[in-house]
């Protein structure tokens, strides 16, 4: 029975898998069929180029600081043919005006908070001279105050972590927020989820952030419901 049961989600999975690799590879096709099909016309080419230019450079000049801004400018000039197309294509599915604007309000909201640490950032550096240099790069990127009073552990293996977090969960009295990059069905995020389940019952807000392309190959389709 358990078998069974394995055995159509891994076929589910697999065909979500295959629809998405048929997808790319289609567009591929269409972009070289395009490709081949103009490749005398120059100006097509030209037009392509210039949009690849235009859209790096409002890249290079908007005022956010996010880390992957160098990375896309660099993709899209390595591939000015269709770099600019490709990038606009993804930014209009990926953000609507709605949600960007929610996005904005949050930000903005939080930015305050985060002033507060700003003026910690000078006692924070007499203490850790060594460390001046990244205080103040954290210091001047919005986002990132540098606070006293934090705490870091470091645990060598991630059975000695699991404990320790299993431990903070069964403390947790008003909410749990996790956030992580992949999500893989095994003893530790089993044990987590159990744990994580009884917390939600006892009525405490949990709530969990995880990235879907990181958890492609991991998780079954529809798992986050």
């Amino acid at each position: 029975m358990s078998l069974k049961k394995n055995s159509h989600g891994f076929t589910n999975l697999l065909n979500r898998r295959i629809f998405i690799v048929l997808l790319i590879l289609g567009q591929l096709a269409f972009f070289a069929v395009t490709v081949l099909q103009y490749s005398y016309l120059r100006w097509l080419n030209l037009l392509l180029n210039l949009i690849s230019l235009a859209t790096a450079l409002h890249l290079l000049t908007r005022p956010d600081q996010k880390p992957f801004k160098l990375s896309l400018i660099f993709l899209i000039l390595l591939f000015p043919l269709f770099g600019g197309i490709f990038y606009w294509i993804l930014h209009f599915q990926t953000t609507t005006v709605g949600y960007r604007k929610r996005l904005d309000r949050i930000e903005h909201t939080s930015r305050k908070c985060a002033q507060q640490g700003a003026q910690n950032a000078d006692t924070v550096c007499a203490k850790f001279p060594q460390g001046q240099k990244l205080i103040h790069y954290l210091q001047d990127t919005p986002g990132f105050p540098v606070y006293e009073g934090t705490q870091t552990r470091y645990f060598p293996t991630g059975s000695e972590m699991l404990a320790s977090m299993l431990e903070d969960l069964k403390r947790a009295k008003r909410y749990i927020f996790l956030e992580y990059f992949i999500v893989e069905e095994g003893i530790m995020w089993n044990s987590i989820l159990d744990e994580l389940c009884k917390k939600a019952k006892e009525g405490v807000d949990v709530r969990i952030v995880y990235d879907d392309l990181g958890c492609f190959l991991t998780l079954p389709p529809g798992y986050a419901k």
